[in-house]
């Protein structure tokens, strides 16, 4: 997992070199690793849990939901080239992204796989599993807050090409702006490339056409919240289209509503029930 826990993943090689404690009382952790020589930085909540909220798009935005899910369950996480200090260039195609992750994920995947996507990330999973599926069996997933593919950017209103400060206020407003990347240039940086980079992939995306599109043979179950102003729930019912929608479970809270403690738990035992078949 490129971005989980920064500093005991790979105690041999990772390494923090600076702490700052933050006037809310969270504690942010900074360091490297000195095999890939990328840099790390996490989080803490004064309690000393992981915060979630912290993450900018990366692997990291999943850290809390991951340790909320049943230890005997296995999970790899994918993380997008180019979000928050790996160094590396965003990829700015969603084509690029499949190929990218089921290249990666291919060697990886065993018997009754779930995949799992939020957001931009939901979209890329089906695009995935479509991909998976013409060699191996893919058959259940769960989908997070996002429109079908015909109409994924419908109701978005940033483009890629937008000023910074344009950018920050309507990520704010959406609840996936943390104030620490307002207050530190570096991270703010960090933020908007790897979310230019994800704005620029759904503008080049070519979305099927959802009468003449082959429904591939997987289950989903769809997830959204009530105050998410650019996924409407009349839309997600046409999911329909693309694959096989079990159920559609809302939660209260904006876009990102699985940062929030209670929300984030339900959706790890969703995961759970969802691998072990009881849903």
């Amino acid at each position: 997992m490129a971005a989980g826990a920064a500093f005991d993943v790979d105690a041999d090689h990772e390494f923090a070199y600076g702490i700052a404690l933050q006037a809310d009382g969270k504690i942010l952790q900074a360091g490297y690793n000195n095999i890939t020589g990328e840099v790390l930085v996490v989080r803490w909540n004064s309690d000393g849990t992981v915060d979630t909220s912290f993450g900018g798009g990366s692997g990291y935005s999943y850290m809390g939901l991951i340790d909320d899910i049943d230890r005997d369950i296995e999970v790899v996480v994918i993380n997008p080239p180019g979000h928050f200090f790996d160094g590396e260039k965003p990829l700015e195609n969603i084509p690029a992204m499949v190929y990218l992750y089921s290249t990666q994920l291919r060697p990886l995947l065993k018997a009754n796989p779930l995949f799992f996507g939020h957001s931009l990330g939901g979209l890329v999973a089906y695009e995935v599993c479509k991909e998976l599926g013409k060699k191996f069996p893919v058959t259940d997933m769960i989908i997070s807050s996002v429109n079908p593919p015909h109409c994924t950017m419908e109701e978005v209103d940033m483009h890629s090409e937008m000023d910074t400060e344009t950018l920050v206020q309507k990520s704010t407003k959406m609840g996936g702006m943390p104030q620490v990347f307002k207050e530190e240039p570096a991270m703010l940086e960090a933020f908007i490339t790897g979310l230019r980079g994800d704005l620029r992939a759904l503008e080049n995306y070519t979305p099927p056409d959802p009468g003449n599109v082959e429904k591939i043979d997987v289950t989903a179950a769809v997830l959204y919240s009530d105050r998410d102003y650019i996924v409407h729930p009349s839309k997600l019912k046409e999911w329909e289209y693309y694959l096989h929608c079990s159920e559609y479970i809302p939660f209260p809270g904006d876009h990102f509503y699985l940062f929030e403690t209670s929300n984030r738990k339900t959706v790890a035992r969703i995961i759970g029930e969802g691998v072990r078949g009881k849903r």
